[in-house]
């Protein structure tokens, strides 16, 4: 499963990060699909803060770039706000198929102060 490498962010930046099923063990017609698909976060103490670094309500399914025959096979979603201080964070892709597997990904995100 190939992630959207952005390891470190500043407080103020915005920007929309992915993981992708592309590479992963699929059936010919499965896609990633909104239902059971999860992205969650936690800061360095493992307090959530899903809500808080991501913007939930733009959790999306999309396409990888770069990729022939890539439809629906990524979850995105925007990040926002975050601290130095709780860094770094850990973000949880689950991304749910239409035929029911589950893949999961995790990345850490460090916030660098300006």
């Amino acid at each position: 499963m190939v992630f959207s490498n952005r390891e470190f962010k500043y407080p103020d930046e915005i920007f929309w990060i992915k993981a992708s099923i592309i590479d992963a063990p699929l059936e010919t017609s499965e896609v990633a699909q909104l239902s059971g698909s999860t992205v969650t976060a936690k800061d360095k103490a493992g307090t959530d803060c899903s809500t808080t670094l991501l913007d939930q309500s733009t959790i999306a399914i999309t396409d990888t770039p770069d990729r022939d025959s890539s439809t629906d096979t990524a979850l995105a979603i925007r990040v926002r706000a975050g601290t130095a201080a709780l860094s770094p964070y850990t973000i949880t892709f689950k991304v749910a198929t239409t035929e029911g597997q589950v893949f999961m990904v995790q990345q850490q995100m460090n916030v660098k102060t300006v």
